[in-house]
Order: C-alpha cells, then structure tokens, then sequence
C-alpha cells in the first residue's frame, strides 16, 4: 500500500502563493504607486496647463478633483499598509477633520481647503512610511530629472514652453488670478517669472525660471527639500547620484533666483551637518516657538514698518497681524485676517486650525523620534525651514512641494542606522 503524504503544515498553506499573478501586481503596486502618486502630485498641474492652453478652458475644479484624488490615494494606501509609526499622524488627521468639521458648522463657511491644508502632509507622511529606502531615492532622481529636463526647456525655448504651457492662461482660468495682477504684459509666464527689480544671481541673464511648477517660488521651495534631502541621506547616495544631485540642484536654484530659498538651503545644510546629533533630536520643537518671539523682540526694528513686498516687510507684516489678533483669530473662530494672511503662514494657520492646532501639528513633526541619523538630519532641516518660512509665505501648503516634502519624511522616519553602508549606496 502507498504511503500517504503527510498534510501540508497550515503555515505552509497560509505561505503558499495561491494567485501568482496577483502577488506580482501586490509586489509591483508596493513598489511604484506610492512614487507614482507623489510624481502625479507634482506635475498634475503642467498636465492641466497643458491642456487649458490648448483653448480647453479649465475652472478650479480639475484642480480640486486632483488633489482630492491623490491626497485619497495617499491615505487609502497607507491604511492599506498600515504601520505603528503611523498613529500619531493619523491621529493629527482626524483632529484636523474634526476641527475643521466644527469650524465651518460655527462660522457657516464650507471651505474644505482648510481641511485639506494638514490632511495633506498626514497623508503624504504616511505614503513615505510604506516605501523603500530604494524607492524614495529613485523617486527623488525621477523627480529631479523631469524638473531639470523642464529648467533646460524653458531656458532653451521660452516661447515654446510658453505656448504649450502658458501658466498666465492657467493660473487666470483656475485661481481666479486677474490679468492686471500681472506686470509683464508680453510674458505668458506666472506673476513672479519677471521682477521690476533686477535677478538676485545677476549673472544668469533670465527670467526666473519654474519648470514645470510654472511657478518659481514652488521650484525654490523644491530645491530646499531637495537640499534637506541630499544632506540627509548623504551616506546612503551612490557617488553619482551625490553628483547629479547636487549639480542639478545648484542649477535650479538659479534657474529660480529664489532668494529665500538660497538662504534657506544654506540654513539646512548648516543645521543639518554642524549641529550635535543628541541636539538634533529636541531642537525642531522650539524652532516655530523661538521663530515667532524673535520677530516680537524685533518689533522696534523700522526695517519691520517697511509695507514692501519684501523679506524686512512680510516679517512686519505677519508681526502686525499677530499683534491685532483677538481670541476668537487664535481659536480659529475669526476670518479676519483670512485674506491678508496670504504672505503670513503662520497667521493663516492659526486662524484656520487655531493655535492649539497649530501646536499639536508641530509636536508632531518635531517629537516623533525615528531610528537614524538620516531622519534626525532631514526633520531639522525641515523644521528650521519651516519655521522661517511660516513667517513669510503659506506656500508650504502646496500640493506640489508639500508632496515630496512630507512623503521622504516618512521616508526617513523608518529607516536604521545599521541599514547604512556600501549595499545602501547601491540603491540609488
């Protein structure tokens, strides 16, 4: 009589690959749609452009519906993928929800963008949580590629960028931009791409360049994050990678003439290497704290009664306003300062998540404490920059650079020490 075959173990079963295929597609899914989503995120809004300018005419709710869509995808992945290190920003999502869920019943106003705002970067974190340390480096040379290939266009053939693109039509049709807004009225470029003054990197001879941001102050915004990054995961780059890294970013900053962003970059990659690792793990928490009471020692300064639109007179401009307020602004019950808040991060989030908000959101990104150096190094170059930068603009906000930003800071969040070394150094 033939013996029989033992059962197969129930771990075994559990193991086996019953549908091949579908493991492929999980694995291949695993791999790709968190970058895909964050590479959608930053240039959905060439796409619109692309298309408005081809007479299809857009209103603001392509836009809307994007950034709906891929801030969905980003969560709905990660609580697919669901990981500890997750709670705390779900956590801060759900408060930012119902916060703002009570803020509209109690001021009658329907504006879900106020919502969007912080779900944003919780949603983005968490996406970076469920990648690879080799996945967030290619998507970071995937970005930098199509960004750089987007300098050179419009460096090379502006009236080609302009016609295809032509980010004045778009930003008209879906921000509600009016055409007088707009100095230059022989450019097709965005409001900011010519300054009546001349570029802070005189010897460039251009326009300030966007990319495919088609705006410039988001490409200077990238470049910082971009710094942050290379700073940060420095030891875990292939020589070549450190290179085109750094030689394309070099040249975006100019591209962009942003000079808050040079100045930022340069403050990231100070803190980032010259500050104590045991400093680096508590100092982000009192880096908005300390940015906010230096500008109110500072309120004597004539510089700060400059009503320019420069760096001196946004500084005063946001010390005003956090002078004026009332209780019902630092609660978040107030529209007041809504509209002039524009150049004020800082008020702007104050008065739409209210100063316990505000608070809570900082605590999050500056306590949580990851397992390297590499996070350590990114969340203080981060921090520092958005604590000067919540000063003067509200631009962190953006999908297009919030993106990138937020996702490698989940990114590094989960990564080891021990991870580094010369098999790191091959995943770029």
């Amino acid at each position: 009589m033939e013996a029989r075959k033992a059962p197969m173990p129930l771990a075994s079963i559990d193991a086996a690959p019953h549908n091949p295929a579908g493991v492929r597609l999980h694995a291949l899914a695993q791999n790709w749609l968190g970058p895909l989503i964050v590479v959608g995120a930053v240039f959905f809004n060439a796409g619109l452009a692309l298309i408005n300018a081809q007479g299809i005419t857009l209103g603001s709710g392509p836009v809307i519906a994007m950034e709906v869509m891929l801030v969905g995808m980003a969560g709905a992945w990660s609580m697919l993928h669901f990981r500890a290190e997750m709670k705390p920003w779900l956590m801060l999502a759900m408060f930012v929800v119902a916060f703002g869920l009570v803020r509209m019943m109690a001021l009658g106003d329907f504006n879900p963008k106020f919502i969007r705002d912080l779900v944003l970067p919780c949603a983005f974190v968490m996406l970076g949580i469920t990648v690879s340390q080799r996945s967030a480096v290619r998507t970071v040379m995937a970005l930098q590629i199509i960004i750089l290939i987007g300098v050179l266009w419009e460096a090379a053939s502006l009236d080609t960028f302009s016609s295809v693109l032509n980010p004045k039509e778009y930003y008209v049709a879906t921000r509600g931009l009016a055409l007088d807004e707009f100095t230059n009225a022989d450019s097709d470029l965005y409001i900011s791409a010519t300054r009546p003054e001349e570029r802070f990197f005189p010897f460039f001879g251009l326009h300030r360049l966007s990319s495919f941001f088609l705006e410039p102050v988001s490409l200077g915004n990238y470049v910082v994050t971009i710094t942050a990054f290379i700073v940060a995961f420095w030891t875990r780059l292939s020589g070549g990678a450190r290179t085109f890294l750094i030689l394309s970013t070099i040249i975006m900053q100019f591209a962009s003439d942003g000079r808050f962003s040079f100045a930022s970059s340069m403050m990231v990659i100070g803190a980032a290497c010259f500050v104590p690792e045991a400093l680096r793990r508590v100092t982000p928490l009192f880096m908005l704290p300390l940015a906010v009471i230096t500008i109110m020692l500072m309120s004597g300064m004539p510089q700060l009664q400059s009503t320019e639109d420069d760096l001196p007179g946004r500084i005063g401009w946001t010390l005003r306003m956090l002078q004026d307020m009332q209780i019902e602004d630092w609660i978040g019950m107030s529209d007041r300062f809504l509209a002039p808040s524009a150049d004020s991060g800082i008020v702007y989030l104050i008065i739409t998540q209210s100063v316990f908000g505000v608070a809570l959101f900082w605590c999050v990104v500056s306590l949580q404490q990851g397992a390297s150096r590499t996070f350590s190094r990114y969340r203080m170059g981060i921090c520092l920059a958005l604590a000067v930068g919540l000063l003067v603009s509200n631009a962190f906000v953006g999908i297009k650079t919030a993106a990138p930003m937020w996702f490698l800071f989940g990114a590094a969040l989960v990564l080891r020490d021990e991870q580094r070394g010369a098999n790191d150094a091959a995943d770029a």
